[in-house]
């Protein structure tokens, strides 16, 4: 008996042992990576193969004055100098978004103030980041209404790429803007709201920069609360139901799903995290982030073209209930950093695509979408599902009716052949969301073709049309506008 137990102790303890070492071993390995360079004069964005040269670049203050005048100046200079005006804050798009090759480039990034006006409305300069809006309503009891994940967004990127959050039972950002001031093409500044110039409300919200320059945004904002996670894990057929069963709950807050990854098991499964308030007497704490950032960064990335890795991710969640499992302030829940995720190997990329689908395509998309990924050359890191209700408010607009969304993480080496295999992978993806009544979302690569855009945007004309009503001699373009927009 005693030699059973020791054999028992020992494959025991050999079991704990290698995902220890594993974890520690992807640990020494992103500790060897140089950090990742930039070349002076060339300007990226977040997937680091979009980049322009000879961008004169504009740096704003706070000063709200002195940035309209710097704006204005921009305007008659471009025009001068037969130049095109691209905007940017924090770069997080994928796809040119923000670039174009010897335009005048305004960076919001240093436009970022901020105050109350009134019990639930805070007015934003559009250059802060989301990072400093959490903590500026932390300190007030109150959190952000809708964002993205993580908090390195600049609100004017999010609203002009109109994102969504994971907060359960809203809209898009979009839904959320109450009114914002922008100068136009022809240098005037205008407010813009539902009711006061409505028509360039819905077309600058979800616009990627192509009417103007957005300056300070007023948005709702909602109280702080304690946050309870409840988990569920479920097969794909019941995934719909059971999200439902959450989702009716009066008091669900936020939820999320997370597909399984393990290659031969792909899409097979998937965890909900639903999160619900709790009332606890004693006071809210700091701002900080959920725990264990290195842990869950090793867990994440160890996922990376390793089969193994996924499955012991795909286990741990499993068993924990993912990686913000516990009770946790809603503010904290949206104070998290892209860095805790992001690849920091100078040869590889991350790479985001996002499909809209209804709920009664949901199961029979997940079902296509995996034979497409099992037969493409790519490594997918993760699926997050949120849903989206529907968008009233945009022209541009990817929520035509209420939708599950579907976040998919890609990772490939940063190289041109590398890309057209993404792009190939991408084309029959969009395909295949289309025939399921869907959509896909435009921040990312610019890997749909013009065709497959059009058909999922079936507004373009209109917004196009428009954009030549507000700006005729086409000053606000980027590389992603040249692409779809010929």
């Amino acid at each position: 008996m005693k030699k059973i137990a020791k054999i028992i102790l020992c494959g025991g303890l050999i079991l704990f042992a290698i995902p220890v070492f594993y974890l520690l071993f992807v640990i020494w390995v992103e500790s060897s990576y140089e950090p990742i360079a930039t070349q002076e004069g060339v300007l990226i964005d977040a997937a680091r193969i979009s980049s322009a040269e000879d961008m004169r670049v504009v740096s704003l203050s706070k000063n709200r004055e002195e940035v309209i005048s710097s704006i204005q100046q921009a305007l008659v200079l471009a025009k001068e100098s037969n130049r095109s005006i691209t905007i940017g804050g924090a770069r997080h798009s994928m796809g040119g978004q923000t670039l174009l090759d010897k335009s005048i480039h305004i960076d919001m990034d240093g436009f970022s103030d901020m105050n109350m006006e009134g019990p639930r409305t805070l007015r934003v300069q559009s250059g802060v980041r989301w990072r400093d809006v959490v903590a500026f309503l932390h300190e007030r009891d109150l959190s952000v209404s809708v964002m993205q994940t993580n908090h390195d967004f600049s609100v004017g990127g999010s609203i002009s790429v109109n994102a969504h959050g994971w907060q359960h039972g809203k809209g898009p950002i979009a839904s959320t803007v109450q009114a914002f001031d922008m100068i136009r093409a022809d240098g005037s500044v205008v407010h813009c709201s539902r009711t006061e110039n409505s028509e360039l409300f819905a077309l600058a919200l979800g616009g990627y920069g192509l009417f103007g320059v957005i300056l300070d945004v007023w948005l709702d904002v909602v109280p702080n609360e304690r946050l309870q996670s409840v988990h569920r894990r479920v097969d794909l057929d019941d995934f719909v139901q059971e999200w439902l069963t959450l989702a009716n709950d009066e008091n669900t807050q936020m939820l999320y799903g997370r597909l399984r990854i393990v290659p031969y098991r792909l899409f097979e499964d998937v965890l909900i995290t639903g999160y619900t308030p709790i009332e606890l007497d004693k006071p809210f704490p700091k701002l900080g982030t959920v725990p264990l950032d290195g842990l869950k960064r090793a867990v994440f990335r160890g996922s990376e073209d390793n089969s193994f890795g996924k499955r012991l991710r795909w286990s741990l969640e499993s068993m924990i209930g993912g990686e913000a499992s516990g009770i946790h302030l809603r503010s904290i829940l949206q104070n998290e950093p892209a860095s805790t995720y992001a690849n920091r190997n100078p040869a590889k990329t991350d790479v985001l695509h996002e499909y809209f689908v209804p709920a009664d395509q949901l199961v029979d998309f997940v079902r296509d979408s995996a034979q497409v990924i099992s037969s493409c050359d790519v490594d997918l890191l993760n699926v997050t599902i949120r849903s989206v209700q529907k968008d009233v408010d945009t022209v541009l607009r990817y929520a035509n009716e209420d939708v599950f969304a579907l976040v998919l993480l890609f990772t490939y080496d940063v190289h041109p052949q590398a890309d057209e295999l993404m792009r190939s992978c991408t084309v029959r993806l969009v395909d295949k969301v289309l025939e399921h009544r869907g959509t896909f979302y435009l921040p990312y690569r610019t890997h749909p073709t013009l065709v497959q855009f059009q058909q999922a945007y079936p507004k373009h004309k209109e917004f196009w049309t428009q954009k030549q009503k507000y700006d005729p001699q086409g000053i606000f373009e980027s590389q992603f506008s040249r692409y779809y927009f010929p």
